[in-house]
């Protein structure tokens, strides 16, 4: 069996594909969806450069655009799906469920009409079809909340543990009162972060959590209750890191729950590379002795190097140096492949441009 999980560069916004090859058989989770900037959609190219028309799952960590943008294609007549992953957001009535969504979908509608913005027209649109998706596929559609709740994906090796950690289920019916409110901005739902999926994945000893934006507010609701049954640590050896590498999002006491006691602990940054990820992760990378990789390069690492004896640059990184624009995204590691092959039970981490990461040069 092989599993391959790739967080492609998408700049400010997550997307990420689970595959899993067991014995010439594929099965794949799309976690997020997001442009790259220049209008492609990287889960939807690599989908159909392998002749993909069967998708296991479409996981939506939470509404937010950078997380769902160009999920139209995937919803596409190309593909089937065989489930749809979302937080505990809307309501269990179904009858109240359409409703809501029907309303939702007018509002962007209308929206759409008045704008002149290309860029925000896309993502509206793009979060519109998959409002009409989930309201007429309901049979398809399961709403995930933690504190540990097991995730099974349709077609995926029993072998593949999924474990739901958060939303904790007080986040049930958030959205469904801020339509009630007349509240109809993507980005302006109250705290919707906190209805963000975070799920992990195990197999074999390895533990990979992927935590959409998820906030200090439910990880430290989740690791009281957790505390009180005896649990100190998820013991996890992979984080993606919650939203974009922020400072707001991860914090020391975070990752000293999430992460396990092990020295082969790896950290993935799906950032943009201009405003995230943000100085303190690099402090964090230290402190928890952190093995990263990101998608796009900060200008932080770019002044290390800066202040070095140009001999005293990794040949390798004098290009970064020399090309480096504070305002414009760089790709450092781009598209980030975190590989196990049960074959010789060995774990590999490899990227799109083959380059080792600047700040920890090896």
């Amino acid at each position: 069996m092989v599993i391959k999980l790739i967080i492609f560069n998408v700049l400010h916004g997550d997307s990420a594909l689970l595959e899993v090859e067991n014995n010439g058989e594929y099965s794949y989770l799309v976690v997020d969806c997001n442009t790259n900037g220049e209008c492609q959609v990287p889960v939807y190219n690599y989908l159909k450069s392998k002749g993909v028309t069967n998708i296991n799952g479409i996981l939506v960590s939470h509404f937010h655009q950078d997380h769902i943008d160009g999920i139209d294609k995937l919803l596409s007549s190309e593909f089937t799906i065989g489930r749809i992953f979302i937080p505990p957001v809307l309501d269990n009535n179904s009858e109240i469920h359409n409703k809501l969504i029907s309303k939702y979908r007018e509002e962007i509608t209308k929206v759409l009409a008045r704008t002149d913005d290309d860029l925000l027209a896309s993502k509206l649109s793009s979060f519109a079809t998959f409002l009409r998706y989930i309201k007429d596929n309901a049979k398809i559609v399961e709403e995930c909340a933690g504190r540990e709740s097991k995730f099974r994906v349709p077609g995926f090796p029993k072998e593949i543990e999924g474990t739901v950690y958060l939303p904790l289920r007080k986040m049930v019916g958030v959205i469904k009162q801020t339509i009630k409110n007349g509240e109809f901005g993507l980005d302006k739902f109250p705290n919707i972060n906190d209805a963000s999926i975070a799920v992990a994945f195990e197999f074999n000893g390895n533990k990979i959590l992927l935590a959409g934006d998820a906030s200090p507010t439910q990880w430290n609701e989740h690791k009281r209750q957790m505390t009180s049954h005896g649990i100190y640590s998820l013991d996890v050896n992979c984080l993606k890191a919650m939203h974009h590498g922020s400072k707001y999002n991860n914090t020391n006491p975070i990752f000293k729950y999430v992460f396990s006691s092990i020295n082969n602990k790896t950290l993935i940054i799906s950032a943009d590379g201009v405003s995230h990820p943000h100085p303190e992760i690099f402090d964090l990378i230290v402190s928890h002795n952190l093995k990263p990789y990101c998608t796009n390069l900060s200008n932080l690492c770019v002044d290390e190097y800066e202040r070095m004896d140009l001999s005293e640059v990794p040949e390798v990184f004098r290009i970064y140096l020399a090309n480096y624009q504070p305002i414009t995204p760089m790709p450092c590691q781009g598209d980030i492949c975190f590989s196990y092959n049960s074959s010789d039970n060995k774990v590999s981490i490899s990227n799109s441009t083959n380059t080792p990461c600047v700040y920890h040069y090896s």
